[in-house]
């Protein structure tokens, strides 16, 4: 029996789904509901603005420390590298992207505001410190760990930033109590769970580490551009509109990201399972392949109707009637958080067919698009225009990922069937 197929206190798939999807939607859920008490206790955006940057610069930030290494740690079928490397490797770039964000924050003037940027990126950190755990707990079968983690921090870091915020009005405080409570959980709790697999340790080898560079160099490239790609019109925009601006836009997409979120998590428990069906040049890794991509295209159809007719009600109850006049970005918002998801969902895929080659060069395709296009459309369409810029680099990137999955899967099933 291949190695991979030997679980460690194994899990069904349906206990797999089921934990990890509600306790991963559940912690992004009380993520988004911060930006909801901002608005509720200052009832401005202004503050909602600095949060979204905020959130811009550590999400790049988390990527960089990520280096887009969970797809292939999970998909590491023959343990090129163990858990021990994984987690060095996460640690020396943790610590390098403090230092590189830092620097990026003192050189474009960000002030003092740069001392809230960093306190995020920390508290994100925490949440890149958590995933290479939560790698072992998925390649063992146990992503109900993951599941219960989303849970925990959820229902600790959202009452600790509430909590100092609504007492100090202090945006930079309220970060900081997050940061640590999701540290201490991430100590306790994630790491934890994830040794009972074998030992965690920090042993720095340079041949390992540059090694691990070098293979995961393409997924990397591809998070970073990711991240980019969803940074930029945002901060484009910002620098014309103002941060109030910005947080208005901020406030109405993240309710529309959930969906973003539960096409991620929707396929996610199953990557195991397509790496199964790709090694054994099984004709079913294009069958499930399919019905994943019809899921997700139905689900897309059904929340653009949804969000046609509750969007308005929905965002005066969520914050207050002065968005009411902005809640038609709300339907393309979700419709570009469906193009994300499925991107989400054909990188993993390439990452597990090992096409390194065609995630850099999407990757860069998209960068290369999203400057011009945003340019352009949100000079045209205003706001709207954020959401038009995604939709147009997110189809093409999909579009020639879904190309490269159906050729190179083609050979291995035409072969399956002839047998």
């Amino acid at each position: 029996m291949p190695q991979w197929v030997i679980m460690i206190n194994k899990k069904s798939l349906r206990s797999n789904f089921l934990w990890n999807t509600f306790g991963t939607l559940f912690y992004f859920f009380t993520q988004w509901l911060l930006t909801i008490v901002i608005v509720r206790i200052d009832n401005n955006f202004t503050n909602a603005g600095l949060l979204a940057q905020c959130m811009a610069v550590g999400n790049v930030g988390a990527m960089i420390a990520c280096y887009g290494t969970r797809g292939y740690q999970v998909s590491d079928i023959n343990d090129k590298f163990n858990q021990s490397d994984y987690f060095t490797h996460r640690t020396v770039n943790i610590l390098a992207t403090v230092f590189f964000i830092s620097l990026f924050c003192v050189f474009t003037g960000y002030g003092f505001t740069g001392i809230t940027v960093i306190a995020y990126l920390l508290f994100k950190l925490t949440e890149a410190l958590t995933d290479v755990y939560h790698g072992i707990d998925q390649k063992n079968d146990r992503m109900d760990i993951i599941g219960k983690s989303g849970i925990i921090k959820g229902v600790t870091t959202f009452p600790a930033f509430v909590i100092v915020y609504y007492i100090s009005r202090d945006l930079l405080i309220s970060v900081i109590a997050m940061f640590i409570v999701s540290m201490i959980i991430t100590v306790l709790f994630d790491y934890r769970q994830a040794k009972q697999f074998g030992e965690i340790r920090y042993n720095f080898n340079k041949k390992t580490y540059f090694l691990l560079l070098t293979d995961c160099f393409s997924p990397f490239i591809y998070s970073v551009c990711m991240s980019l790609i969803a940074a930029l019109p945002r901060l484009y925009f910002g620098s014309l509109q103002g941060q109030e601006m910005l947080g208005i836009y901020s406030s109405i997409a993240l309710p529309a990201v959930i969906v973003q979120m539960a096409i991620s998590y929707l396929f996610m428990p199953l990557i195991t399972i397509f790496t199964r069906y790709y090694h054994e040049k099984d004709k079913k890794f294009m069958k499930l392949f399919l019905a994943i991509s019809a899921l997700i295209s139905i689900l897309c159809t059904i929340a653009v109707i949804v969000s046609g007719i509750i969007s308005k009600p929905l965002l005066v109850f969520l914050f207050n009637p002065n968005i009411a006049e902005y809640s038609q970005i709300f339907i393309t918002t979700v419709i570009s958080s469906f193009f994300i998801g499925m991107i989400f969902f054909l990188f993993a895929l390439l990452v597990v067919m090992r096409k390194m080659k065609t995630v850099f060069i999407c990757s860069i395709l998209g960068t290369a698009t999203i400057v011009p296009t945003s340019i352009i459309t949100i000079h045209k369409y205003g706001i709207d225009g954020i959401n038009y810029a995604f939709i147009g680099t997110y189809a093409l990137m999909s579009v020639v990922s879904f190309i490269v999955i159906i050729l190179s899967s083609r050979n291995f099933i035409d072969s399956n069937v002839r047998e």
